[in-house]
Parts: C-alpha cells; structure tokens; sequence
C-alpha cells in the first residue's frame, strides 16, 4: 500500500515502530506474497514469505557511533504489527538509504557503493542484485511506479531513471535535472488506487 494513502494516525503508527525497532534510513509498505520453497546444494529449504503486510527499511551499517563499513549495511523486515522483526533479513548492502517496493521485488540505494539493489520480496538470497543498476552518484532516495524506478542522485543533483528490468540501455542518470542535494523520491498520482509506488522518509 501507498504510504499517502494511509490515515495519519497510521502513518505516526508506522514511524514510531520504526524508530523504536532502530531503523535508519527510509521504509517501504507491502501487501500480498507467499510461502515458496528454493532447492539449493542441500535440497529443498524454505525461503521467508513474502508477507501480506510487512515494512521493509534500511540499516545503513553505520552504527551509533559512526563506524563507517562498506558492506555492512542491511534492509530489515517486519510484519506490519512490528511482530517478527529481522533485522538482517537482506545482507551485504553498502550505505543503504533508501527503499522501494512493488509487486515482486524490494529496491534500495547503495549510497557508498553508487549503486540500486534489488531482490525477490522473500528475500531470497539467490535473488539478491547489489548492484541491479549502476552509475549512480551517492543515491538516496528510491521510487518504482508502473514500468520506471527513480532515484535521487545526491552527488550529482540529479534525479535517475531506468526501466523496471534494470537494462543498461534504459539508465538515465540525468532523467531530471537542476536539483539542490535531492534525497528523496516518491511517485504520487492524485486519485489513483494503485500499489506501486513508494517513497523516502526522511530520518
């Protein structure tokens, strides 16, 4: 679901349980998935589900006290009641701030390695991309909506798009222009009902 079109107590809900589980970063908000297996060397394991209703946001890595590690970084998950929290439920992220949702996948910006990452809404580890898009420039804030991701290029002040495969052909790192250290991104459609879009919330 779209975070704006939650009621505001909802919204205030959802924040305060972010803060007190120790996110960093931004949150995403989805609906819909189910349990699948994935075989692998040692034959059949279950994968996490894709819950009806979970938030995922980013752990940057950083630490209460700064500590700047690359690859440290982590996207969490929790169901939408704040039962079940992992933490570490997508590891090997570098500075990740931002993240996004549709359908099938979880996208996040990689700020240290310039990077989008994405992977399978089960958090699958054979389905995660670090480096889904490259060529950015300190992203930050994430948006998928329709057949595009969007992302704030901070380091470059720009706004990037590409198309929702990621193909290389398609990566526009100078989509939007003229931006002043953008941050975040968000597709809004006035009236709309769809689920796709997600946005930055800032920390």
């Amino acid at each position: 679901m779209r975070l704006e079109m939650m009621c505001p107590m909802a919204r205030a809900r959802l924040v305060a349980l972010l803060a007190a589980m120790g996110a960093a970063g931004s949150f995403a908000v989805t609906a819909g998935g189910q349990n699948r297996p994935t075989t692998g060397a040692s034959g059949t394991q279950a994968v996490p589900a894709a819950c009806a209703s979970c938030i995922y946001w980013a752990n940057d890595g950083d630490g209460k006290n700064g500590n700047d590690k690359d690859a440290n970084g982590t996207i969490g998950r929790a169901n939408l009641d704040g039962s079940d929290p992992k933490q570490s439920f997508i590891t090997g992220a570098s500075g990740p701030w931002g993240v996004a949702v549709d359908g099938r996948y979880v996208y996040w910006t990689d700020s240290k390695s310039n990077t989008i990452g994405r992977a399978n809404l089960d958090g699958d580890p054979a389905s995660v991309n670090q480096s889904f898009i490259h060529g950015a420039n300190e992203p930050e804030g994430v948006a998928v909506y329709g057949q595009h991701i969007y992302w704030a290029n901070a380091g470059e002040d720009t706004i990037g798009r590409a198309n929702l495969d990621g193909d290389p052909a398609s990566v526009n790192q100078n989509f939007i222009t003229g931006a002043n250290g953008p941050f975040g991104a968000v597709v809004a459609l006035v009236g709309a009902t769809s689920d796709r879009a997600s946005s930055r919330t800032a920390a």
